[in-house]
């Protein structure tokens, strides 16, 4: 007897003491969480291995999707690199909306008001911003899949009944009521209903495995919406929203504690001894030791499988529901989002969008350069760039496209000002050669461009589009002839164009109708610099050849390239010498 109390008291010790310690990494794990999001609040996004495997992109792949930028535009942004600066996402939900939001531009202003509004509510409140912070964290992510794409993989379960489970249970029954009469016999009875039940368990088990992640992150998508509805009611109560830039985040606030407690009520059964099924585990908390005891009965009763069964009927009885919850609670991820990247910024503005077929941007700079240099431009026109290789002018138009796709996105545009019209942003830039494919640079070049002619065709919208150096993957002579009426055509009445050229003949084919800007580099001393400052006007400088000498070329070969040259602008054509 005394060695049963030792035992007992020996094992009710390491229980306590492995519960201490769970506590003791909980809070662990909560200080860190907690340093973390108040020293990325003005900075960049800290390295975070879950963040950056998010799957944000399945996310959008569910958008209902009016209008997107498409892959060639994506990619000539360099969007990846944009969404990871901005990416300080604490759960996969708030990842997912805010790839959803840069890659499906807002095309009405209602949208764009409630964001601005929600990340300016967060930027004033930094209690309530921090808190908002650890519930969203403690939600946590989902790996290397998105939410939604885990939601349609249940349908590959088909339809889940608990018959089966059920009967087995019920052999159990003659079992133990013969161990009254004949206990030998029971006792054969229920070990042999308890193997069948454990064989049986564990096919079962394998199967429904994979799909208690998604299972997982709705729980603790309701507890974390449980606390950040808790905080968004406290924080209206008091009325401490309706103080300085941000009067109306209140009721934007309201909206959303509005839609977290509809739909927390109505998942409720879905919660409901939800334990019995799996672990309620959190990115912050490790399992209880007790997990390990319930284990054996769940074998023996099928008690999560039957619980998986009611679970699964309820998520597709409710997916609606759950998709409004994981959208909501993404959103406000995804506004704080904003709000902690125009703290890490040295100058923003909320961008102007209207109807008028005009672009102003004073003091501009690109998002991804450490020491930026800023230009301003305004036109009513198209615009044609020229300079020389390295000057500016790539990153200028990618610099004026990212101002309009943040106007429509975060409402946040590094610039002293910037307004553009409600539009669609489209672009040719970045191409290149599809070996694998069989299609040529040239190729690939006049699809890009037949796409956005196709869109400004169609007429649904207007469209600002970006094309660095038109055909260049085609002679001179065609080039600069097919180039000319492909920019012609781009001056539609909803058509904006920001085009860049080597071609200073288009600077005068195209005068009427595209204002003209350059860069221009200085040669000194033998060595090259760019100011990267936008200028107007065409580019004047023939400095190409002065590279030449530069790099050390044979004198011979300067001087014959001079004098070609020369002689073309003076006649029109080229000369023997």
């Amino acid at each position: 007897m005394n060695e049963w109390m030792i035992f007992g008291g020996i094992a009710l010790c390491a229980v306590f003491l492995v519960g201490i310690q769970g506590r003791r990494e909980q809070k662990r794990q909560r200080e860190r969480a907690g340093k973390l999001i108040r020293d990325e609040y003005g900075t960049a996004p800290k390295e975070n291995k879950s963040r950056e495997e998010a799957a944000a992109e399945g996310s959008f792949l569910h958008a209902e999707k009016d209008f997107y930028l498409d892959d060639i535009t994506w990619n000539d942004l360099d969007m990846d690199l944009i969404f990871n600066r901005l990416n300080y996402a604490r759960c996969s939900a708030g990842a997912g909306e805010l790839y959803r939001m840069l890659r499906c531009p807002a095309m009405e202003a209602e949208t764009l008001k409630e964001r601005d509004a929600l990340a300016r509510g967060l930027a004033e409140r930094e209690g309530l911003r921090e808190q908002l912070s650890m519930a969203l964290y403690e939600i946590g992510f989902t790996g290397k899949y998105a939410f939604e794409e885990y939601l349609d993989y249940l349908d590959n379960l088909g339809e889940g009944g608990n018959g089966r489970h059920i009967l087995l249970d019920c052999l159990y029954i003659p079992a133990i009521l013969l161990l009254f009469v004949r206990p030998a016999l029971g006792a054969l009875l229920l070990f042999g209903a308890l193997v069948v039940n454990i064989a049986t368990y564990f096919g079962q088990k394998a199967k429904v495995n994979p799909y208690l992640v998604s299972f997982a992150y709705i729980l603790r998508m309701l507890r974390g919406a449980e606390k950040i509805e808790g905080l968004l009611g406290r924080a209206c109560s008091n009325g401490s929203m309706r103080a300085q830039n941000a009067p109306e985040a209140e009721d934007i606030f309201l909206k959303y504690r509005g839609i977290l407690e509809k739909d927390i009520r109505e998942l409720e059964s879905f919660r409901r001894f939800s334990g019995v099924a799996m672990s309620m585990s959190n990115p912050v908390g490790g399992s209880g030791p007790l997990d390990i005891l319930f284990d054996y009965l769940k074998m023996a009763l099928h008690l999560d499988l039957i619980k998986f069964n009611q679970m699964l009927h309820i998520v597709r009885q409710k997916d609606a529901v759950i998709r409004e919850l994981v959208r909501a609670v993404g959103t406000l991820d995804a506004c704080l989002c904003i709000a902690y990247y125009r703290a890490s910024l040295e100058s923003w503005c909320e961008p102007v969008l209207g109807e008028s077929l005009s672009l102003e941007a004073l003091e501009i700079c690109h998002p991804l350069l450490a020491a930026p240099v800023k230009n301003s431009i305004r036109t009513e026109r198209g615009v044609l760039v020229t300079g020389s290789n390295a000057s500016g002018k790539s990153t200028f138009l990618k610099t004026v496209a990212l101002g309009a796709v943040f106007a429509q996105t975060i409402c946040t545009v590094p610039a002293k000002s910037f307004s553009a019209p409600f539009c669609r942003v489209m672009s040719s830039m970045s191409l290149r050669d599809d070996l694998s494919g069989g299609e040529s640079y040239f190729m690939a070049e006049i699809r890009a461009l037949k796409r956005i002619l196709d869109a400004c065709a169609k007429g649904e919208t207007k469209v600002l589009c970006f094309v660095d150096e038109v055909l260049r993957g085609t002679n001179t002579v065609e080039r600069i002839a097919a180039s000319s009426r492909i920019l012609q055509s781009l001056r539609g009445k909803d058509v904006l164009c920001f085009a860049a050229t080597h071609d200073i003949e288009l600077t005068h084919l195209l005068e009427d109708v595209y204002e003209n800007y350059h860069f221009e580099e200085t040669i000194e001393e033998g060595d090259i610099s760019f100011n990267y400052l936008l200028k107007e006007g065409r580019a004047q400088s023939r400095n190409a050849i002065r590279l030449l000498e530069v790099m050390g070329y044979d004198e011979r070969v300067i001087k014959e390239a001079e004098v070609m040259a020369e002689r073309f602008m003076e006649c029109g054509e080229w000369k023997k010498l």
